[in-house]
C-alpha cells in the first residue's frame, strides 16, 4: 500500500474521470474526481476537475462550490493556469463581475496574454459598463469601456485557431467601437 499506491490510484481514478468527462458525462466523472481526491488530497489538477464539474452542474451553489474547489486548487499550484479563467467564468455566470475582474488581473500577472483570461476581464469590464450607463453603479464608463475594448481586442489577438470568434463578441466589439449607448447585456 502506500504513498505510491495512493499516488496511482489518484492518477487512475482522474484518467477515468476525465475519460467522462471528455463525453459530457459529468454526473458520472464527479464520483471519480472524488475518489482520486480521497487517493491523494493534495491533488491541484483533481481539485479543480471537481470545480469543473460543479461549474458543469450550474446554479449558484455549485457555482459557489466550484470556486472554492478551484481556489483550493490554486493555493496547491499558483501556477496553474485552468483555474484562473474558469474562477472567473463562475464569477461571470453568479454575475459577480468585479470578482471575474480581479481573479482574470490575477491569472494575467502569473498568465499575460492568455486569450480565456483576456476575454473573461473584457466581459467583466464590458457588465460594469452596461450597468454604470444604467445608473446602478458609480463607474465612470467611459474608462471601463476603454478598457473592456482593450481585453476583447487582446484576447481576439490571443485566441488559438480552434476558438471561434462569434456573433455575440463581434456585437460586444462593435458596440464598444461605436460607443453606442447604452451598453446592453449581453450584447
Amino acid at each position: 500500500e502506500g504513498l505510491p499506491c495512493s499516488f496511482a490510484r489518484s492518477y487512475v481514478e482522474r484518467c477515468f474521470g476525465v475519460s467522462e468527462a471528455m463525453f459530457g458525462n459529468w454526473e458520472a466523472a464527479a464520483p471519480l474526481f472524488q475518489k482520486s481526491l480521497d487517493s491523494m488530497p493534495a491533488n491541484s489538477t483533481g481539485r479543480f476537475l471537481m470545480g469543473m464539474c460543479l461549474l458543469e452542474f450550474g446554479g449558484e451553489g455549485n457555482l459557489k462550490d466550484a470556486v472554492k474547489k478551484m481556489e483550493e486548487s490554486l493555493l496547491l499550484d499558483p501556477d496553474f493556469k485552468a483555474p484562473y479563467a474558469d474562477i472567473g467564468v463562475a464569477h461571470l455566470r453568479l454575475k459577480d463581475y468585479a470578482a471575474a475582474i480581479e481573479i482574470s488581473e490575477v491569472g494575467l500577472s502569473r498568465h499575460p496574454a492568455t486569450a480565456h483570461l483576456e476575454y473573461n476581464l473584457a466581459c467583466g469590464k464590458f457588465a460594469l459598463a452596461c450597468f454604470e450607463e444604467a445608473g446602478q453603479h458609480d463607474y465612470i464608463a467611459s474608462e471601463l469601456r476603454g478598457e473592456a475594448l482593450k481585453a476583447l481586442l487582446a484576447a481576439r489577438e490571443h485566441r488559438g485557431k480552434e476558438q471561434r470568434w462569434t456573433d455575440f463578441e463581434a456585437d460586444m466589439l462593435a458596440a464598444l467601437q461605436k460607443e453606442s449607448r447604452p451598453l446592453r447585456w449581453p450584447a
